[in-house]
């Protein structure tokens, strides 16, 4: 069984973008860019809820630490509100 190439579908913008009709190289998607998505507002604490349940998901043996860590952090917080302002 021969591999194949994955399916990728061009257009004939893309065509007349490269000049010629076999100019350009066809490339596999290299995947999300963590820099584009937005840290401010629902979709940076969506993307953080999911990532840190996605590992803890797959690495149990941390949940004790995680759960630790949120629990200083709730403790913590009003002290730090508190200083600053």
């Amino acid at each position: 069984m021969e591999l194949r190439e994955p399916f990728v579908r061009i257009t004939n913008e893309a065509r007349k973008r490269a000049g010629t009709r076999g100019a350009f190289k066809v490339s596999p998607h290299r995947g999300i860019l963590t820099q584009r998505i937005p840290a401010e507002g629902a979709g940076g604490l969506i993307f953080a809820v999911g990532t840190t349940t996605i590992f803890l998901m797959a690495a149990p043996g941390f949940r004790p630490l995680v759960g630790l860590c949120l629990l200083g952090g709730l403790l913590l917080a009003p002290i730090l509100h508190r200083l600053r302002y």
